[in-house]
C-alpha cells in the first residue's frame, strides 16, 4: 500500500512523459521544468500520452521511490 501523508504536496506534470524514463530522468524534469527539488518529499505525478500509465516520484527520506500503475480496460468479470 502506498503510504502518502497529508503533509505531502502533490504536483501534476501537465505534459505527457515517455514512460521509459526512470527516476533520474523524472527527477531532471522536476528540477529543470518544474523548478523544484525532487528531494523535498513532495509527490510528482507523470502521465503517459494515452493516460494509460501513471508514475509517481517521491523521496522517502533515504532514497527515491517510483510508483507505476498501468490502467487496463476490460470487463471486470474476466
Amino acid at each position: 500500500m502506498i503510504g502518502f501523508g497529508s503533509h505531502q504536496r502533490f504536483y501534476l506534470y501537465r505534459s505527457s512523459v515517455d514512460m521509459r524514463k526512470g527516476l533520474w530522468s523524472l527527477g531532471g524534469i522536476v528540477r529543470q521544468e518544474l523548478k523544484a527539488d525532487p528531494m523535498d518529499g513532495s509527490v510528482y505525478v507523470f502521465f503517459s500520452k494515452s493516460y494509460q500509465t501513471v508514475k509517481m516520484l517521491v523521496w522517502d527520506g533515504d532514497g527515491f521511490v517510483v510508483y507505476m500503475k498501468r490502467l487496463e480496460r476490460g470487463d471486470l468479470n474476466h
